[in-house]
């Protein structure tokens, strides 16, 4: 079997939890004179630290909590740290793109990694617009790393026949500080529905969102003109979470009636 210059199995550098590894650390962490990795999410935090263990073996992890209150897992190992950095020279959030090794990957190692970007990266949002009375469904991904949103663009659309939108700029302001970031979008039916069965999340409540886009979606084919669904969906998108007693909606029945709300 080939070998690596550390000594470690060609196989080792292709494995699913590499892939979510270096993508983890991509999105809500860095590695600079240490590993480190943050989220709010403790499933997430959990399954960094099992794929790190399961990958260099009985590693000794430091946990605490930043500023902002969001929980981290910190790894000082300067073996571990030279190793990521063969595979990926900088970690900076703007200087990110996907690793050579995970390009020239079958299929499940790169969905591995591109799920658990978009659980630090990515949500899934159901909006309702009171403009056009229509509830606006997509799933977005962003990141001050245009290059890295084109690769990912690139393999949605090549790889798993996912459709995306145009990248589109932002420019945000913390403090004094001005910087620039992209976003990745996926709307419409069919691109949403198969990005739920071939990507998805691992965080819990993104896959509760990305869930109830899948329903709306087959309850709106099944009964296009049910007001009550339609009500418990209105209500669920209006920040009302309680699906078994929607909240009255004003003029709802003739709200339905308008021809922008016809099933096409």
């Amino acid at each position: 079997m080939k070998k690596s210059n550390n000594s470690i199995p060609y196989q080792w550098f292709v494995s699913k939890r590499l892939a979510r590894i270096l993508a983890h650390l991509m999105g809500d962490g860095c590695v600079a004179k240490y590993i480190r990795y943050h989220n709010k999410e403790q499933a997430l935090l959990n399954q960094f630290k099992t794929d790190f263990v399961k990958l260099f073996g009985n590693v000794h992890f430091t946990e605490g909590m930043s500023n902002s209150g969001t929980s981290f897992v910190n790894v000082q190992n300067k073996r571990i740290r030279e190793i990521l950095f063969k595979l990926h020279k900088d970690y900076r959030s703007e200087k990110i793109e996907i690793p050579k090794q995970i390009l020239l990957s079958g299929k499940p190692i790169k969905k591995e990694f591109l799920k658990a970007f978009f659980d630090d990266e990515g949500c899934a949002t159901m909006k309702f617009c009171q403009t056009s009375k229509e509830i606006k469904c997509a799933v977005q991904l962003t990141s001050k790393s245009l290059k890295i949103l084109r690769q990912i663009k690139k393999l949605l659309e090549k790889e798993f026949s996912i459709t995306c939108n145009k990248l589109m700029q932002a420019t945000k302001i913390t403090g004094n500080k001005k910087f620039i970031t992209w976003m990745l979008a996926i709307t419409g039916k069919e691109n949403l529905i198969r990005f739920t069965d071939e990507i998805n999340f691992y965080h819990p409540r993104k896959i509760e969102n990305l869930n109830q886009i899948k329903a709306y979606y087959v309850i709106r084919k099944g009964q296009p003109r049910n007001v009550y669904i339609f009500s418990l969906l209105y209500n669920y998108v209006s920040g009302h979470r309680s699906l078994e007693t929607p909240k009255p909606i004003p003029n709802l029945e003739q709200m339905w009636q308008k021809s922008h709300l016809q099933e096409s």
